[in-house]
């Protein structure tokens, strides 16, 4: 079926629209009058049925949850990979950063769409060699259950998890609770949100 450039069919906006759509695109086709009904059935019906299973097959927004997690994590590895490429002894240490790394490392010990989630982080230092090493590096201390994202129903709880190779990745509560965090604190206490606000240099802006 073609339809003819200049068509005369109106725009489908809202749902009252739907008969003059009908009627002119039998009018387009040039059909019988005696054969208008089953066309206007049909037009009206695939759109009672798209718009009955459009909320289901809708996806909704996935942010915060483990999506915002992922994101945190995944800059704090690449604070950590760019400051072992850059310092003389090509280390980084989350305890003893420079001016700029303070002030990024505060923008990321909290989002706002996880506003009550905190980051553990390692304070062993890393060298070049470990960033070839799958070891933790920062996690989430709150699981959250939007990534995987499904269609219906949700994922398991996980927690986010940063790695000394820069990649990132979701571990269960079970394997959470397993983590030797002896050595690890938290990235806010560490570098509190505000400091964006009292430290002066060059902070990123966003």
């Amino acid at each position: 079926m073609v339809i003819r450039s200049g068509s005369s069919i109106p725009p489908l906006r809202e749902p009252g629209r739907v008969l003059s759509v009908a009627l002119a695109l039998t009018k387009e086709l040039q059909l019988p009058r005696m054969q208008w009904k089953p066309v206007i059935l049909i037009v009206v019906g695939a759109v009672g049925i798209g718009a009955a299973l459009l909320p289901i097959l809708a996806r909704p927004s996935n942010c915060g949850g483990n999506s915002s997690a992922l994101n945190s994590v995944r800059h704090y590895t690449l604070i950590a990979k760019l400051a072992v490429n850059e310092n003389p002894d090509h280390s980084f240490r989350v305890t003893a950063v420079t001016h700029d790394e303070q002030i990024e490392l505060s923008r990321t010990a909290r989002d706002h769409w996880i506003s009550k989630a905190r980051f553990h982080v390692s304070t062993l230092p890393l060298f070049e060699a470990d960033l070839k090493f799958h070891r933790i590096i920062i996690v989430c201390d709150t699981p959250f259950r939007n990534v995987p994202q499904r269609r219906f129903g949700k994922a398991p709880p996980t927690h986010a998890v940063g790695y000394a190779d820069g990649s990132t990745g979701l571990i269960s509560p079970a394997e959470f609770d397993a983590l030797d965090r002896s050595s690890f604190r938290f990235l806010d206490d560490l570098y509190p949100p505000a400091l964006t606000t009292t430290v002066t240099g060059n902070p990123r802006t966003n």
